[in-house]
């Protein structure tokens, strides 16, 4: 992955967005990272299977099955 080349003294609410597809926005201090679950993964909407846009990247899928238990 490519290094993250952040603007030089950014003004307070600038935007950046990574080679990593993160958006990060400069608080006059500091960048803060902020991502949507959009932003690190694609859908393949013919086959519906889902990959990761950084190289590499794990997925891991739990899943539950609920059972119809009725009214409760």
């Amino acid at each position: 992955m490519a290094d993250l080349d952040f603007p030089l003294n950014p003004p307070v609410d600038q935007v950046y967005v990574g080679t990593n597809n993160i958006v990060y926005t400069y608080d006059g201090v500091k960048w803060n990272a902020s991502y949507s679950p959009n932003s690190l993964w694609t859908k393949d909407e013919t086959t519906s299977t889902i990959s990761p846009l950084i190289p590499d990247d794990k997925l891991s899928v739990q899943t539950y099955v609920i059972e119809d238990l009725g009214e409760l």
